[in-house]
């Protein structure tokens, strides 16, 4: 166990997502298949679709209803992240990046 526990981190009022400057965090084990999992403080999930090499990694919305998935992807290179034009087609999910890493901890 850390010493500074995210269990000591505040969840902070977002009353409009697209208030918040991106921000985003690669969770190891993070999804149900122990797979990494893009996690942004504004309150959405990415899975990878693709990746080549370690510099070019392709994220998807985990939003993936077969009805109307959600179109939003990110793209990494390197530390560098880069939403597309695409809008989520569902609410955020403010401290949805904490409950990921609490799920993680408990693992």
């Amino acid at each position: 166990m850390h010493e500074n526990s995210i269990r000591d981190e505040t969840i902070d009022v977002i009353t409009n997502a697209d208030d918040v400057e991106p921000e985003y965090e690669i969770i190891e084990n993070g999804s149900k298949k122990g797979k990494r999992k893009l996690v942004h403080k504004r309150g959405f999930q990415y899975t990878i679709k693709k990746q080549r090499g370690e510099d070019y990694t392709y994220w998807r919305c985990v939003k993936r209803g077969k009805d109307q998935p959600c179109p939003v992807a990110v793209t990494q290179r390197g530390d560098n992240f880069q939403e597309g034009v695409r809008n989520h087609i569902h609410p955020a999910e403010p401290g949805v990046h904490l409950a990921v890493k609490m799920k993680t901890e408990v693992i």
